[in-house]
């Protein structure tokens, strides 16, 4: 199959799993024979990337509010979802893809996933962290053009855009519906509480797969331990940040202090 891959970063850069666990599958689908191409932002990227370049990864894509990059006001994160749609459109157009496999879209137009139904493409989602659940609502482009109660400023500038047929025609291109229109016909989650939480901010996601990460179990060594020989060390190894769990790992040391004599140790980084 042709099989276009879409991901805000892709290593060699990358801020953890979500972005590793991407290229593992890339380089996955390719061993079995697939043609699979990657688009992603230019995040990292030194100088722009010739259009005419052939190769397998097409860091195109701009972010924006995201790893640094600054957050827009309402003219230029225009040019910026055109920018982002047009080259979706260019890389479907090019490639034409029998499936596009949607990997993390935090920092990236949300509008997209509105242009690949517009396409009509099959889509499938990987979801392994809270862009759908938290962020989507959050998309300061499609929030913009829908909230119920904008300032009277944005209210002024989008009735002009509406009235000037502006708006009309940026939806060719770059989608302006509201998040409620996106739909997530092929989906998948890294875990059943990650699903739960996404349906439960309303999303109708209860179809989606659960679908684990994999642990490469022959990188390591050892045997079960009974519960005669209780453990003592535990150890965590990950991004320090609120969503990985750290806190909950710290909070149930405490709750069995009096009942695990073990210490936990913890290695990472922000």
């Amino acid at each position: 199959m042709k099989i276009l891959v879409v991901s805000n970063l892709f290593p060699p850069h990358y801020v953890g799993g979500y972005e590793l666990r991407c290229e593992v599958a890339v380089k996955a689908l390719r061993a079995r024979g697939h043609t699979v191409r990657v688009l992603t932002s230019n995040h990292g990227v030194t100088g722009a990337q010739p259009p005419s370049a052939k190769t397998d990864v097409t860091r195109t894509l701009r972010v924006h509010g995201f790893f640094g990059h600054p957050w827009l006001n309402i003219r230029g994160l225009c040019e910026l979802e055109l920018h982002n749609n047009r080259v979706l459109r260019e890389a479907v157009a090019s490639f034409k893809p029998e499936v596009v496999h949607v990997w993390n879209l935090g920092g990236i137009s949300k509008s997209l996933c509105l242009t690949l139904q517009q396409l009509g493409v099959p889509t499938v989602y990987d979801i392994s962290d809270h862009w759908i659940a938290r962020s989507l609502v959050a998309d300061v482009w499609l929030d913009w053009w829908n909230r119920p109660n904008p300032s009277l400023p944005a209210r002024g500038l989008r009735s002009w855009w509406t009235l000037s047929g502006a708006r009309a025609r940026w939806n060719q291109v770059a989608p302006t519906n509201p998040i409620t229109d996106i739909r997530f016909s092929r989906i998948y989650f890294c875990s059943a509480a990650l699903r739960e939480l996404t349906a439960a901010k309303g999303y109708a996601v209860q179809h989606g797969e659960v679908i684990y990460c994999p642990v490469d179990t022959q990188r390591f060594s050892g045997e079960p331990i009974p519960a005669s020989r209780p453990l003592r060390k535990l150890l965590y190894v990950g991004r320090l940040a609120e969503d990985k769990g750290v806190m909950t790992a710290l909070k149930a040391m405490a709750a069995v202090q009096r009942k695990f004599a073990g210490e936990l140790h913890i290695y990472g980084k922000e």
